[in-house]
């Protein structure tokens, strides 16, 4: 009689893996995912016919490596070590380190950022002045990631120092909002806290990215003529 233990485990094909993927990721592709597997990210078993097999590990790991990438912007040398690691500890998917921080080096490989730009980072705030050794947390590689664009643009870390202003009173008002929900001691209140903090915060970024485009659409009717209409906001007297 055959028990459940006989049954093979169902395994997809190349094609049906991305399709099962491209909800999530709708870059990915074949030659993306047979890339990965050529720099020794994924290790799907091969038919005697030498067609790719995918387990329900293998997919989660193509994703968590997919998420890597998309999510924090890391390099796929930092991701192999990552994975490496994750098997050394014993747990081969490293599913649950997605969120995880980072060192300083895994922070300049995956931003692009030097070492001194980095420090310049720390002393104008946009990065946690950390001692020696310490990690960063992983919403870091995105900010550094962003930084290293605008100095492409030729905007200086120096120039950020208001906008960090601005965050911090944002996050003040946000406090000063959800504290006496904070008070209250139903077990029901911290998830409360944290849903409305998001919410706030979400809320605020988006009308600073409204006021910013119509400020900006303002000043270029000014430098160049254009009518702010044609840029979808209107011009402030």
């Amino acid at each position: 009689m055959t028990t459940p233990a006989d049954v093979p485990a169902p395994t997809l094909t190349i094609g049906e893996v991305m399709n099962d993927l491209a909800d999530e990721f709708p870059e990915v592709s074949v030659s993306k995912i047979r890339f990965l597997e050529a720099e020794g990210l994924i290790y799907p078993a091969r038919t005697g016919g030498g067609v790719r097999r995918f387990s329900a590990a293998d997919i989660e790991r193509l994703r968590y490596v997919l998420t890597l990438q998309r999510d924090y912007y890391l390099p796929l040398r930092v991701i192999r070590e990552r994975l490496t690691q994750s098997e050394v500890d014993g747990d081969e998917s490293g599913d649950d380190d997605t969120r995880a921080p980072v060192t300083r080096r895994e922070l300049i490989a995956a931003s692009g950022l030097t070492t001194s730009r980095v420090r310049e980072a720390e002393e104008a705030g946009l990065l946690p002045n950390l001692p020696s050794g310490a990690l960063y947390p992983a919403q870091s590689v995105e900010i550094c990631v962003l930084i290293a664009g605008l100095l492409a643009m030729g905007v200086e870390i120096r120039h950020l120092r208001p906008l960090l202003a601005a965050v911090e009173r944002e996050a003040e008002l946000i406090r000063a909002r959800l504290a006496p929900m904070a008070c209250r001691r139903d077990s029901s209140a911290p998830g409360l806290v944290r849903a409305e903090a998001r919410d706030t915060a979400t809320t605020l970024s988006r009308l600073h990215t409204v006021l910013l485009e119509t400020r900006v659409a303002s000043d270029l009717a000014d430098l160049i003529g254009d009518d702010p209409a044609d840029l979808g906001s209107p011009r402030h007297p």
